[in-house]
């Protein structure tokens, strides 16, 4: 059940990435025009590597669903380890994403990138994973809470009040 709760999760933070992906693009566009215009030959380097464009554009949302859906399982996974609750949960999933994958991935590519171009994609990149934890943990937990554990006070103080009033009677 744990699982399918972390698929589900995982599925639906995927499934809004696709959107955050669109937003970052339009919202860094002025940046990359900015920047293909003072550099045009690294950026020319840079995007020969996804031409034809169509094809890695097309198939994007593909690797936006599949990473959703993979880090909702590994949540599943470290759910009980993760300090605090649902937010602080989310928030601490997230940062573990960034900096396990995001923030290595993204600084290998410093020598051959310009440093610009590199600290946007590591914001960037800082913004998708906070934002897929926090998803991921807040709908995981909303699809079926767990069963709170009943502490033993509570339970022998209402095992004892029904036995007072069973031998009153």
């Amino acid at each position: 059940m744990r699982f399918l709760r972390g698929f589900i999760a995982g599925f639906i933070a995927g499934g809004l990435k696709i959107g955050l992906s669109v937003l970052e693009w339009k919202s860094f566009e002025k940046v990359y025009l900015t920047m293909k215009a003072e550099m045009p030959h690294a950026f020319s380097q840079l995007w020969k590597l996804f031409k034809p464009a169509a094809y890695w554009e097309s198939r994007m949302w593909l690797v936006d669903m599949l990473i959703g859906i993979l880090f909702g399982c590994l949540f599943a996974i470290l759910h009980d380890s993760l300090p605090g609750k649902r937010f602080i949960k989310g928030i601490f999933f997230g940062l573990i994403i960034w900096a396990i994958g995001e923030f290595p991935g993204t600084v290998k590519n410093f020598m051959l990138i310009p440093g610009e171009m590199t600290i946007l994609w590591i914001v960037a990149g800082l913004i998708n994973s906070l934002f897929i934890g926090l998803v991921i943990a807040l709908v995981f937990e909303m699809l079926w809470p767990e069963k709170r554990v009943v502490s033993e006070d509570i339970l022998s103080t209402v095992i004892n009040s029904d036995f007072a009033n069973r031998t009153k009677a």
